[in-house]
């Protein structure tokens, strides 16, 4: 594609951007304009957005802004290029325009060549940042990796959907993370998702859709899906969605401190639409992750993925309506006993695949020798290291004596990857074909949040042992929500609205959770409103019930307090 007289004008610009950005050496911020970025000229805007980037980095240039519009960023292979990426900044404000009702005025639009089953990197990164704060963006992608449309005709081996208006139609796409919904009221339709990603890749021929030849008879953007366990959970009149892939990455801080996540809007995502990791201090506000148009899903994966960080942590006013799997998913990693070295120095490792996470002298590691007995030591030292396998473990010297019996079916809490201060307040999980609130840290409260029409668990607390994600519950608050139309599937054993229970694995310990508060929430339409498992010190109390089969379920519970 060629724009001769707009590149034209822009290198014209760009002949005054040495001059602009020296006066902006004197300003504390700096406009993408100034470096040939100009919104809604359809040219690419990446180059100029990184010269603004490289600029305020040697420049020590505390704001970068955006106008309203729309900003092109064509990247060529998704799977190997970062369009925008803030590396090392201190004291940075990354901004955005507003509308006149607050909302984001700037969409950093992704274009990319099609292709089946891609692994996005970030449209945004920011890596080993301190105080950084991004804020007032859309992101979105061109093409939306993802359709929707209704079925119109099924029979034994095939569905035949016609595609929505805005929704791309794509001869030979794969059916990734497929969902049924009620286009009536537009909720997610009370069964389990249609498919898996990982089943999908797996079997990519299977659930391969072609689009039918348009005739006189026929309607334009018919597709046909001849898969007989997918057209047999399939109603005529049911709406459907799918993805084109199941993974990546879209938005993502990592290794960074202080960060704040402000009025960022998505409403396509090739993966997850945003995570945070391996950083400390946290406070996102105004998250708005949600379908546009006759959209019926947004994204493959997570919400808003929060994997071991540390510090406070503070989500404010989220919306995320419509992702894939979790809403939001908050954890560290466990670690096993690999080899006691001495009276004070083990080697642990992670069973997940590579895992280097710093663990920081003076922090915290908790032992498990019993389901109610967990030895907290002190690190001195922690050298991560790698093995001829291409495989990461620690050894770790203690302040403290090793608990006596250790062995490799304990589970280790790391808390130097927990949340000190984990809150979720005034925010709508929607729609979500997973859990919306996935708790498996220390120190969490959940207030005043509407749950609506989430597949498992809107709010499931506990560590996953199979999945290696803890650490180990323990003071949780679960208060002041609303959940209706919840939990009508199970996951890993857990039922209901809200659901504590720790999720076991092979042989390993189980170990309980403690101090576990859920009050004053209402529930509607849900088949169990709370399941509390394998605790100490739970109370459930105050809440109210409309249309719930099962109010609570207790099982394996000590010094606790379950009442209607």
């Amino acid at each position: 594609m060629h724009h001769s007289g707009k590149l034209s004008t822009r290198i014209g610009r760009l002949g005054i951007a040495l001059c602009a950005s020296l006066l902006a050496l004197n300003a504390s911020g700096i406009n993408v304009r100034d470096f040939g970025a100009v919104a809604d000229d359809s040219i690419c805007d990446l180059a100029a957005i990184r010269r603004a980037v490289a600029f305020a980095r040697a420049n020590n240039v505390r704001e970068i802004n955006f106008d309203p519009g729309t900003y092109d960023l064509e990247v060529k292979n998704p799977e190997k290029e970062i369009a925008i990426d803030l590396n090392g900044f201190e004291d940075l404000v990354f901004a955005g325009a507003v509308n006149a009702d607050g909302t984001p005025a700037t969409l950093l639009l992704r274009k990319y060549e099609f292709s089946g089953n891609i692994s996005a990197r970030q449209i945004l990164r920011a890596i080993k940042c301190k105080h950084i704060h991004l804020k007032n963006f859309v992101l979105d992608n061109a093409p939306r990796y993802t359709t929707a449309g209704k079925v119109v005709e099924k029979d034994g081996d095939r569905v035949i959907m016609e595609i929505f208006d805005g929704n791309p139609a794509i001869d030979g796409c794969v059916f990734y993370c497929g969902n049924a919904w009620d286009l009536k009221t537009g909720s997610l339709k009370k069964i389990g998702s249609l498919t898996f990603g990982a089943d999908v890749a797996a079997n990519e021929g299977a659930y391969t859709l072609r689009l039918l030849p348009q005739t006189a008879s026929t309607a334009p953007r018919r597709m046909v899906l001849a898969n007989a366990k997918v057209a047999a959970m399939l109603d005529v009149g049911d709406g459907v969605s799918w993805h084109f892939g199941w993974e990546g990455n879209q938005l993502n801080v990592t290794m960074s401190e202080d960060v704040r996540l402000e009025n960022i809007h998505t409403y396509n995502a090739m993966g997850f639409c945003a995570s945070v990791s391996r950083s400390k201090d946290v406070f996102a506000s105004n998250l708005v992750f949600k379908p546009a148009g006759n959209q019926l899903a947004v994204g493959s994966r997570d919400g808003l993925m929060l994997s071991c960080n540390r510090g406070r942590v503070v989500m404010d006013g989220l919306h995320i309506e419509g992702v894939r799997w979790d809403g939001q998913n908050a954890h560290g990693i466990f670690l096993w006993t690999r080899e006691i070295m001495d009276s004070r120095t083990v080697v642990l490792e992670s069973r997940r695949g590579s895992q280097n996470v710093e663990i920081q002298p003076g922090s915290s590691v908790g032992f498990y020798t019993a389901p109610d007995e967990e030895r907290v030591l002190t690190v001195r030292q922690a050298v991560l290291k790698k093995d001829g396998a291409g495989k990461y473990h620690y050894q770790i010297s203690f302040e403290e004596e090793l608990p006596p019996g250790l062995d490799s079916s304990m589970p280790v809490c790391v808390y130097a990857w927990n949340m000190d201060d984990y809150v979720v307040k005034n925010s709508r999980f929607r729609n979500i074909a997973g859990c919306a609130s996935l708790v498996r840290n220390r120190g969490v409260k959940i207030e005043n949040c509407i749950y609506e029409n989430i597949m498992y668990p809107a709010v499931m607390i506990g560590p996953a042992i199979q999945e290696q994600e803890g650490p180990v519950a323990r003071n949780i608050m679960v208060k002041n929500n609303r959940f209706i139309n919840c939990g009508w599937q199970t996951r890993h054993g857990a039922v209901g609205a809200v659901s504590a229970k720790v999720q076991v694995w092979k042989n390993a310990l189980a170990p309980f959770m403690r101090d576990l508060q859920i009050e004053g929430n209402y529930f509607e339409n849900c088949d169990v409103a709370v399941q509390v498992e394998d605790a100490i010190n739970a109370r459930v109390a105050g809440n109210s019930f409309n249309n719930v089969k099962d109010k609570i379920l207790g099982k394996n519970l000590r010094d606790s307090m379950l009442l209607e």
